[in-house]
């Protein structure tokens, strides 16, 4: 009789676990596709080849990531304004339970050559991660590190109202981790930007 009991139990934490696995598994994040193009400034024409987030166990996404394929003419009309400082301005954008309406420092939405983002004095930050859509790459397109020559942005986003802190990653330092960052790369060659927030 104890058997039958063990068995019911053994497949109610089975289905617990298996819920639980569900919900942190990847999950197509059509909805943020608008935060997305507010970040890095997207023209409506110019689509987004892949966008996923991850949720937590509340329901909620706790990382977007995804990859932007340009034509060379898109990208360099998108080149010409991230040059451009009356156009590239800092973004006002929610996700999750983050909501950026603050004044960024000068480096916070700064492109910098090379894949250096988030190191600085010889070490990397801790807490930031370049998983730029780390299973399997989706239609063949290439993983951030393959590419030769690319410019990285990073920046995060603490508190909130008039006191809300957006600064580079590199500004948090190693061990301070913001709410949220945004971390990007850029493969000028290629005409492809990778992005993740978490």
């Amino acid at each position: 009789m104890a058997r039958p009991a063990m068995q019911v139990v053994g497949v109610g934490i089975a289905m617990v676990i298996g819920l639980g696995i569900v919900l942190m598994l990847p999950d197509t994040a059509p909805e943020h596709e608008g935060v997305v193009r507010e970040i890095f400034h997207l023209p409506d024409d110019v689509p987004i080849a892949h966008l996923f987030g991850s949720r937590e166990k509340s329901g909620r996404f706790g990382r977007l990531e995804g990859i932007v394929q340009f034509t060379p003419e898109q990208w360099a009309e998108w080149s010409a304004r991230r040059e451009d400082p009356e156009v590239w301005t800092a973004p006002r954008f929610t996700f999750r339970d983050v909501t950026v309406t603050g004044t960024p420092t000068s480096w916070a939405f700064r492109w910098r050559e090379g894949g250096l983002a988030v190191i600085t004095e010889d070490r990397a930050i801790r807490w930031a991660r370049f998983s730029f859509v780390d299973s399997q790459e989706p239609d063949g397109l290439p993983h951030a590190y393959e590419a030769d020559r690319v410019e990285s942005m990073c920046f995060g986003i603490e508190g909130a109202g008039p006191d809300q802190r957006i600064d580079s990653c590199v500004g948090f330092g190693h061990d301070h981790k913001p709410d949220l960052y945004v971390n990007a790369r850029v493969d000028p060659d290629g005409h492809r930007l990778w992005f993740n927030l978490r």
